[in-house]
């Protein structure tokens, strides 16, 4: 074997594993090659020299990136036999101890080029450091023929990066066209006061390690916003649209995962442990990204939490979406425990804990704002597990349906001192085997739980709620009968549950309700008139939230839209006196602007004025005026509307 120029030292160093034996550990001047799952076949082998003329220990600058400051000058050529093309995992470990550099302090990147004419570009980062030694774990199908060597990252001065899978150029992220691939490339230079902008597509944090996150830690990386949804031409990330352009951060490395969501399947063996993880940040937000695959399945230290994002950070997340993520113990979705965070406009289904939490699991002071928790599963907690969370803590204008726990607190449960307000929310159909199918409170807790609509959840004591402790629980719509002061029983008379829309309909029970003092805090300043101490402004779906004087109970405000009560003749369509009623409502009041529309078909000439569409209202106020479009006796169409508010 010999290297391409004669700068490299005869005195290789190789793994192999050969008909008589396998050596699966090699050092070479700094380097160590180490396998994991790679010497399969015989004649499988990776042999290493380094460059001879090197100096120990030394940086050069001779590097052509945005993204480094400086590599080592040592470098090593690298061969690979792989006999059946079939891959596997083998660990490049740099010792900075042998080359005289002493503790790794910076943020590195394995670097690779083809040959001493071309310019290094960047292969994996984020490595582990242990001691002195800095490792990057790789599949060798993933790793060429040519030289290596470490470098050091620098920390961007730019205040937006690129990242685009789909991207070609020079990958430095500075614009869409040199976007980075990767997402950890961005996230391993970025530093303080940066938006990331991730164009759609699927991106996991590794190719085959699946203790590797995408990892936000550091105050060096304060105030990042990671933003998702984008196509990868936008000019203003308020272009983006995360509807539209999916944007998949995904711990199921090996595209493998079937439909058993629960941390025990072998396809989710090889998953990351956490999507995502977070840690020592303050102001970072996470917005427009569905977050799947995580898989937090080892019982050390906190690797059993939080599959799809474990958080010891401030932070905010809005506009995401956590699926099929699972935890052999708590916060199958989501798992925070830490500081005061927004969760706001944020979807979570189909996730899984064993212990605490399937959809999330949250200590501290969190303010869950306009999220859907849908089909989640755990012991305790289905939808959402609240444990000794503060009394600044707020889940309101949400909405907990279909969750399961096996134990207690189908759709929510809080315990260990929870004082967490749960208001407005809509809680249907959750079920829990013991206790609290729709919400279970420990007797240590006082969460106030109010204006909520709590409806046909099922448990074998307590169906809908369950409380020991001291929460006030007044003014909510309860299908198992009233509790606390002003509650009721009535139907909601939900528009239609089995198609997922929780919409109330005129003579709902739940209509003008709830109590006005008891709405939450507009904390996430949903209306972005910087003042978070006013009454959420909106429910889910974005309307006024007060409609009619008092605030209705549940998840969505009744508008006042038509509702179809009499439709008179016209299903017959004989053509003689049809029409559809609807009742008044503040809808077909005029503020500003009206658009009537109608289509006619005249069969023959019109002999008399006909009205079309009307308002009708003899004893009408000017604020509720009557008004009309009408055809004349000469087929002309023209509105009309009464100038003193009565039907003239």
């Amino acid at each position: 074997w010999v290297a391409e120029t004669g700068d490299y030292n005869p005195d290789y160093s190789l793994i192999s594993k050969q008909s008589g034996g396998t050596v699966s550990t090699a050092s070479n001047h700094g380097l160590t090659f180490t396998d994991i799952s790679y010497l399969n076949d015989d004649g499988d082998e990776i042999l290493f020299a380094s460059q001879s003329t090197s100096t120990e220990g030394s940086f050069t600058d001779d590097i052509n990136t945005n993204v480094l400051d400086s590599r080592w000058e040592r470098d090593w050529y690298v061969d690979i036999n792989d006999i059946n093309d079939d891959g596997g995992i083998a660990t490049m470990a740099f010792d900075f101890d042998v080359l005289g550099l002493g503790t790794p302090t910076g943020k590195y990147a394995l670097l690779y080029r083809e040959n001493t004419s071309s310019q290094y570009v960047l292969t994996h980062v984020n490595p582990d450091i242990v001691g002195n030694t800095v490792s990057f774990k790789g599949n060798i199908g993933s790793i060429s023929d040519g030289y290596y060597t470490i470098g050091n990252l620098t920390t961007v001065s730019s205040s937006v990066l690129y990242v685009n899978e789909n991207a070609g150029g020079s990958t430095d992220g500075t614009s869409w066209s040199s976007a980075f691939n990767d997402l950890e490339e961005a996230l391993a230079i970025t530093g303080s006061n940066v938006e990331i902008w991730v164009a759609k597509g699927t991106y996991t944090p590794s190719d085959i390690d699946r203790e590797a996150s995408f990892r936000i830690v550091g105050t060096e990386m304060n105030n990042l916003s990671l933003l998702g949804g984008f196509v990868g031409n936008e000019l203003s990330k308020d272009d983006r649209n995360p509807n539209l352009n999916n944007t998949i951060l995904s711990g199921d490395l090996f595209y493998n995962d079937n439909d058993n969501i629960v941390p025990e399947e072998s396809t989710r063996s090889d998953n990351s442990l956490h999507v995502l993880y977070t840690a020592g940040v303050v102001g970072l937000l996470i917005d427009g990204f569905t977050i799947s695959g995580g898989n937090a399945n080892i019982a050390s230290g906190f690797s059993d939490n939080g599959g799809g994002i474990i958080n010891f950070a401030t932070m905010d997340i809005k506009n995401c979406t956590f699926e099929r993520n699972t935890a052999s113990d708590q916060g199958g979705g989501i798992w925070m425990n830490t500081g005061s965070s927004d969760v706001v406009n944020v979807t979570l289904t189909n996730n899984y804990a064993f212990e605490d939490g399937g959809g999330m699991y949250s200590g501290g002071n969190p303010r869950i704002f306009n999220c859907w928790f849908e089909n989640n599963t755990a012991q305790n907690g289905g939808g959402l597990y609240l444990s000794a969370a503060g009394s600044f803590g707020i889940v309101t204008n949400s909405f907990f349906v279909w969750n399961t726990a096996t134990n207690l607190g189908g759709g929510i449960l809080a315990t260990f001192n929870s004082s967490t307000q749960i208001l407005n929310n809509t809680i249907y159909s959750n079920s829990a085997s013991i206790e609290g199918g729709g919400i279970y409170v420990s007797g240590n807790s006082d969460s106030p739980i109010k204006n909520n609509i709590i409806w046909d959840n099922s448990a074998t004591t307590g169906a809908d709620v369950h409380s020991l402790g001291t929460s006030d629980i007044d003014y909510n719509l309860i299908s198992t009968g009233a509790i606390g002061m002003n509650g009721n029983s009535n139907d909601p008379m939900f528009t239609d549950v089995n198609n997922g829309d929780f919409s109330l309909v005129s003579g709902s029970g739940a209509i003008n309700k709830g109590d006005n003092n008891s709405i939450a805090q507009d904390r996430p300043d949903l209306d972005g008139d910087a003042n978070t101490t006013e009454d959420t402004p909106f429910d889910f779906s974005g309307n006024t939230r007060v409609q009619g004087g008092v605030v209705d109970m549940g998840a969505l405000e009744f508008d006042g839209a038509a509702t179809i009560v009499d439709a008179g003749n016209a299903l017959d369509f004989e053509g003689i006196d049809d029409y559809v009623e609807i009742p008044d409502g503040n809808s077909l009041d005029i503020i500003g602007e009206l658009t009537l529309e109608t289509w006619v078909k005249f069969d023959a000439p019109v002999t008399e004025e006909t009205e079309l569409i009307t308002k009708w209202n003899p004893d009408a106020t000017p604020e509720d005026r009557s008004y009309a479009l009408i055809v004349n006796a000469s087929s002309e169409i023209f509105f009309a509307i009464s100038s003193n508010g009565l039907a003239d």
